[in-house]
């Protein structure tokens, strides 16, 4: 909307909306924050994913391809602590890391 041709009233419902925009996108990305990593989604998305990339799947390789990604990925000093890192945070795995699962 071309602020221009608005009167005052009409500037300030338009701002009042972007407000109201912004205040709903802070409290999704608190509320994200607040819940953190629920542990059972977390395991089995690990699991899926560690069947799709592991050619052999024995108690070990699970544990090396989990716990790598999950440090990867998280930031925190426990799992019931832990969040997400930032996408920008995160790195991609090695090719050390990636061989080791072939």
């Amino acid at each position: 909307e071309d602020e221009r041709f608005m009167n005052t009233e009409e500037k300030t419902r338009l701002q009042r909306r972007r407000d109201q925009r912004e205040q709903k996108k802070r409290d999704k990305a608190e509320e994200l924050d607040r819940r953190g990593i629920d542990y059972e989604r977390l395991t089995e998305f690990f699991f899926d994913l560690c069947l799709s990339w592991c050619q052999f799947l024995d108690i070990e390789t699970f544990l090396f391809f989990i716990n790598g990604v999950y440090l990867n990925i998280t930031k925190g000093n426990h799992i019931s602590v832990s969040r997400f890192k930032e996408n920008s945070e995160i790195e991609v795995l090695s090719i050390e890391f990636i061989n080791h699962l072939l």
